[in-house]
């Protein structure tokens, strides 16, 4: 097993893998494998746009010195549960607004206990901003057309000075106009304009298509 990201990214010939933290458990039927007495997840970039981002060659690995993470659009915690892999000792608040996903999100944490599920509208920062406060980095994976907005209005109220962003960008829930590098070239404007530094962007395709991993400095 080759570690290939610091911290928590593994990599055996063309699988990627994170170091399980729950041995023995499987969170969505991902296959587990035993080396030299340490248990790996299976990290499929078809199911995870963060390990999309790894297999498309993505060279920034912003989760160094992260105490604190703040997921948004977490889902039922496919990817969630490998960020709870790569940050073993960090807090992870995870915030979901739909109920079906938001109870497997709340089975998983029972055992993954740095995960802490907030059910909450990324639309609303304002109704649970409180529970987090402050954080290292915001993560979001939000289908929403004012995802940048959003993404806009959560980090500037809880991310940390010269903090970072992962932006799973959807360009066509932004809108079906226009080819997806003039949305995300928009996207990127918008951003900047926010006072953000984009540090890569890299097209995921063909894991997902029409979707561009952003990483993102705040000010």
């Amino acid at each position: 097993m080759e570690p290939i990201r610091d911290p928590g990214l593994f990599r055996q010939g063309r699988t990627f893998f994170t170091k399980n933290r729950i041995p023995g458990v499987s969170v969505y039927g991902e296959s587990l494998r035993i080396i030299d007495g340490t248990e790996y997840r299976e990290f499929d970039p078809f199911r995870s746009k963060l390990a999309a981002f790894a297999a498309k060659g993505g060279k920034s690995w912003p989760f160094a010195h992260v105490t604190s993470l703040l997921y948004l659009g977490a889902g039922s915690g496919t990817t969630v549960s490998h960020v709870s892999d790569i940050l073993p000792n960090a807090h992870i608040y995870a915030v979901e607004r739909y109920p079906r996903p938001f109870g497997a999100l709340l089975r998983m944490a029972e055992k993954r206990t740095n995960i802490f599920p907030i059910a909450g509208d990324a639309q609303l920062p304002e109704r649970f901003r409180a529970i987090p406060g402050e954080v290292d980095l915001v993560y979001q994976d939000v289908a929403q057309r004012n995802q940048v907005e959003i993404l806009i209005d959560n980090a500037s109220s809880m991310l940390n000075p010269h903090g970072w962003v992962i932006l799973q960008l959807k360009t066509r829930s932004i809108t079906q106009r226009g080819s997806p590098q003039s949305i995300v070239r928009k996207a990127r404007r918008t951003l900047e304009d926010a006072g953000f530094e984009v540090v890569e962007e890299l097209d995921i395709a063909p894991f997902s298509r029409e979707h561009f991993t952003l990483v993102l400095r705040s000010p």
